[in-house]
């Protein structure tokens, strides 16, 4: 298809017929710049969206495990019976599981309550945590450290503040660390200052749980939270294995149903980003139809173009076939055409789009357009738009084949027409 004289022959026309073949070369490389900016675009905003994820904590590698109320009578216990899940059931079902269960914490629910220091007041909520908990939920440290395992051990009156908290109760640029804040009118020291989780006056102070236990939940039901490490679970199968192996083992234990699946309530990262990526799936097939409905449009051109070069072709057509030419090369000939525009066009269409898009993310890095800081996190709606290199190399192999079909058609109805014919158009 490609040798000397079949090029030679391509260039000729195509300076013969320079406006067509630019018409149609454009429409063509537009299909496939738009394809490339969406499909960019759609993966920029992606990862825009997967970085705010992990900078407001919800990136969390736990797996927690609550409970709720019941929903089915059981040994003589009616519905709706509240189930408490305390720090020794906690341990209870870690105990059980050691393959499932590397790691785990335990925390209550976060409160409101009021830390003062001097004249000044910051009311926000307050988190009992065990010893582990930092291990299990990411919360950047800006000064001093997170509460450790020694701390809820001996039951220390420790606390970490939030950002928030520390500038409003210190001011912005003064360390905490190692002074004392009243915590509804208990001393605690402060041994560090941290991002904490949800961003602004949803931000928790923190404080052993050991200390919560024997200070603020005398008299109390303790109800608790337990966060696990599973490295074991990786797929919604697995999650809800887990879940219903906890589940019927508290069941046991709390005497309640065991088939009731309505108690427990799991929450795992695997889930949370599988529903995120069916999200992202649907966005991309999305924008694949409209990007693959431009480019077809173009490649329709591209069929009508070299329908109307057949056509002009034909009395040369003809003469090649009394001269002996066979069809193959007939067919060559207008394939050669129909590949080279269709191919040099869209690679036009992919470095033109690939370079806008590289250009459009160092812009908007430069001027911080689509972004945000709140509360000390930056947040950005678009981030690193790139296109796989495997869809690069899908789009050519479509635009050939598109090329190669978009040729063959009317060359295959040329050669069918009987020479002494064409030569009378």
């Amino acid at each position: 298809m490609f040798d000397t004289d079949n090029l030679q022959e391509l260039g000729a026309t195509l300076r013969k017929n320079k406006l067509r073949t630019a018409l149609t070369g454009f429409a063509v490389a537009w299909g496939v710049l738009l394809l490339v900016l969406l499909l960019s675009a759609g993966r920029g905003f992606q990862h825009g969206i997967r970085h705010n994820v992990e900078e407001f904590r919800m990136g969390t590698t736990a797996i927690t495990f609550s409970t709720w109320r019941t929903s089915k009578e059981y040994g003589g216990y009616p519905k709706n019976r509240y189930i408490y899940l305390t720090p020794d059931d906690c341990e209870y079902l870690v105990k059980l599981n050691p393959k499932l269960i590397e790691g785990y914490s335990y925390y209550m629910h976060q409160w409101q309550y009021d830390v003062q220091y001097e004249e000044r007041t910051y009311t926000g909520p307050t988190k009992a945590v065990s010893g582990e908990y930092a291990n299990m939920v990411s919360t950047p440290i800006l000064e001093g450290r997170f509460l450790s395992p020694a701390d809820d051990a001996m039951s220390k009156k420790v606390i970490v503040l939030c950002e928030q908290a520390a500038d409003n109760l210190f001011g912005e640029g003064v360390s905490p660390v190692g002074k004392y804040v009243n915590l509804s009118k208990i001393a605690f020291l402060v041994v560090g200052v941290c991002k904490g989780e949800g961003g602004g006056q949803f931000s928790p102070n923190y404080i052993p749980f050991s200390t919560y236990n024997g200070v603020f939940a005398k008299g109390f039901r303790i109800d608790c939270t337990l966060a696990m490490n599973c490295p074991t679970v990786r797929t919604e199968a697995e999650v809800e294995r887990l879940k219903t192996t906890l589940n019927r083992q508290l069941a046991f234990r709390k005497g309640y149903d065991p088939t009731d699946t309505e108690v427990s309530y799991v929450d795992a990262p695997v889930t949370d980003m599988k529903t995120m990526d069916r999200i992202f799936s649907g966005i991309d097939i999305f924008l694949w139809i409209i990007g693959l409905s431009t480019l077809v449009i173009g490649i329709i051109g591209v069929a009508n173009i070299m329908q109307v070069t057949v056509n002009e072709r034909q009395r040369e057509i003809g003469i090649r076939k009394a001269l002996g030419a066979k069809p193959k090369a007939i067919i060559n000939m207008i394939l050669t055409e129909s590949v080279i525009v269709t191919l040099v066009s869209g690679l036009i269409g992919l470095v033109v789009g690939v370079g806008l898009m590289e250009f459009i993310s160092q812009w908007v890095q430069k001027t911080g357009v689509g972004s945000q800081v709140m509360e000390g996190r930056t947040l950005t709606l678009f981030l690193d738009p790139s296109i796989d290199l495997g869809i690069a190399v899908l789009a050519l192999i479509v635009m050939v084949v598109s090329g190669a079909v978009a040729g063959y058609l009317p060359a295959r109805k040329a050669i069918r027409i009987p020479a002494v014919e064409a030569m009378r158009n």
